[in-house]
């Protein structure tokens, strides 16, 4: 290990650890899953309409909250926030597929 590394450089493990920039809990790999589906939505099934692109971006914060949320519960281990992440995420996919439709 280099003294860099050893020292918790952004570039060593310690530097990664200490800011958080691991997928860990299920609610990453799911939001960022929506997000990425959105995404593919977006740019190969629609007409690309700013409206549109500005009602996908709710969504796709309605799953950045959701991930905070469910990040959080998996930490504290608090039932109530796991509840309320797996809503938003629900909330999210219901309001981007009522856009889509619509």
């Amino acid at each position: 290990m280099s003294q860099a590394d050893e020292k918790g450089s952004l570039g060593g493990r310690a530097g990664r650890a200490r800011l958080g920039n691991e997928m860990s809990t299920v609610y990453d790999f799911l939001t960022v899953a929506m997000f990425a589906i959105l995404v593919g939505y977006f740019l190969f099934l629609t007409d690309r309409r700013p409206q549109l692109l500005m009602h996908f971006l709710v969504s796709a914060v309605v799953f950045a909250v959701a991930d905070q949320v469910g990040d959080f519960a998996s930490k504290t281990g608090n039932v109530g926030m796991h509840a309320l992440a797996v809503v938003l995420v629900v909330a999210g996919v219901a309001y981007a597929g009522v856009v889509a439709r619509g």
